[in-house]
């Protein structure tokens, strides 16, 4: 893809294999981030840093991270999954 796209998870599991398969069907470099629990600190931090820099054109995260992330150069925002709450769909 040209543009860089922001691919939101609700479960932990699925954020790294639907990376990878993305990456292997798209041919481009997708990363993923999971919350503090799942994933080290420093590879969080890493992989949004790629993709803020347009190294990674799509980013799979997991929903705890949804209202920390800001990439202004993000065209498309994706939710794999059904809404938890309302909060989420805003």
């Amino acid at each position: 893809p040209q543009e860089r796209s922001l691919i939101f998870v609700q479960r932990v599991a699925l954020a790294a294999p639907l990376a990878i398969i993305l990456e292997r069907r798209l041919g481009c470099r997708v990363r993923h981030v999971c919350g503090v629990q799942a994933m080290a600190d420093a590879t969080r931090r890493a992989h949004v840093e790629e993709f803020r820099r347009g190294e990674a054109m799509v980013l799979v995260a997991t929903a705890s991270l949804e209202e920390g992330l800001d990439v202004p150069d993000c065209r498309f925002v994706i939710r794999y999954d059904w809404f938890a709450s309302a909060k989420s769909h805003v």
